[in-house]
């Protein structure tokens, strides 16, 4: 990663606990000089039955330690899903949206372009 200032981390889909291969990707980009990271994470880590070993939340702590600048960016999902998404089907047969959030309180769906404003000021600011 020569002059690479700043990264951006998905933590791989379908793994359980991808911890360790995150730490190790960001031990990784320290060496080789990175500076910053911002990590893409989940609300679902402030759940208050979430287990402190989780691998949403080991995730977080390799970030948080990895000796980096970091921000942590957590989202419900992305409100694309609702009008070009996988969803996108069943809203327009169903005539509305159902989720899991209640009164929707708690719900937190981000823009794909509010995502990338604010990974991208995250990344170019010391």
């Amino acid at each position: 990663m020569p002059r690479t200032r700043a990264i951006y981390v998905v933590p791989p889909a379908f793994v359980e606990d991808p911890s360790d291969v995150v730490a190790a990707f960001l031990g990784q980009a320290r060496r080789s000089g990175v500076g910053s990271v911002v990590a893409l994470s989940s609300m679902g880590v402030d759940f208050p039955h979430e287990p402190q070993d989780s691998g949403r939340r080991n995730v977080e702590r390799a970030v948080r330690e990895s000796g980096l600048q970091w921000t942590i960016l957590r989202a419900t999902g992305f409100a694309q899903n609702f009008s070009e998404g996988f969803l996108l089907p069943a809203i327009l047969q169903a005539g509305a949206v159902a989720t899991a959030t209640g009164t929707g309180a708690v719900a937190n769906y981000l823009y794909v372009d509010e995502a990338i404003t604010i990974t991208g000021q995250s990344l170019v600011s010391d």
